[in-house]
């Protein structure tokens, strides 16, 4: 799964990574330690064009009702072949979110590591999209991390890790209207991509965002197992 991650992303830089964007003067703040249901910058495809924009990370899809609990700021790729609502929402509301890495807990000892690409690149995360509307007419966009069984080495830590996109292939995933096509391509996973380190454990409290929430930490007379 994927319960925080780093949004550290200077002005304009996506253009690096995308050739057309719609708004590239938008700044996405700096974020060491993005939570759920914080804003976060995504792209996605909208009236032919692709769009940068913030949305709140927590799906909550537009049939949504007041009632509405659940807390989907992951959806695992199965569901979007098993589960029609999933599947609706992903054939035509797709997003890729940039990244510096993610966050993740290890499975026995609860420690906190970051995962990020090893080329150092910016990591583009898959995602899923609604717009709900509210009674007096506000918009209210929100996103879902799509996950899928981790890679070799993530395995080491946790079982689920966020599907990533390749640069090359962020266009096709946002703007591909054939969905069954760009669904299997997610279940593609590659190993030896992410480089993986413990970080301190100041992560945990979302009120902390600094740069040094990214660095390598070690406890004394600590041993890495893999």
């Amino acid at each position: 799964m994927c319960g925080r991650f780093a949004q550290v992303i200077k002005h304009n830089y996506l253009k690096k990574y995308l050739d057309e964007i719609a708004n590239p003067e938008l700044t996405i703040p700096i974020n060491f330690n993005v939570a759920p249901t914080q804003f976060a910058g995504v792209i996605f495809r909208d009236n032919g064009q692709i769009i940068q924009d913030f949305m709140k990370w927590k799906l909550v899809p537009a049939w949504a009702n007041d009632s509405f609990k659940y807390n989907i700021i992951n959806t695992r790729i199965e569901s979007i072949a098993e589960k029609p609502v999933w599947r609706g929402i992903f054939r035509h509301k797709r997003c890729v979110i940039p990244a510096q890495g993610f966050y993740e807990w290890h499975k026995t000892t609860k420690d906190p590591y970051f995962i990020k690409m090893n080329n150092e690149e910016l990591m583009f995360m898959a995602g899923i999209f609604d717009v709900k509307a509210s009674a007096d007419g506000s918009l209210h966009p929100s996103f879902s991390i799509l996950t899928q069984d981790a890679n070799r080495e993530i395995a080491e830590i946790h079982h689920r890790m966020p599907i990533l996109i390749a640069t090359n292939e962020i266009s096709d995933y946002l703007c591909n209207s054939n969905y069954q096509e760009v669904l299997q391509k997610c279940y593609t996973s590659q190993n030896n991509i992410c480089k993986i380190y413990p970080v301190s454990k100041a992560v945990n409290r979302v009120s902390n965002n600094y740069p040094e929430l990214l660095d390598e930490y070690l406890e004394p007379n600590s041993v890495i197992e893999f």
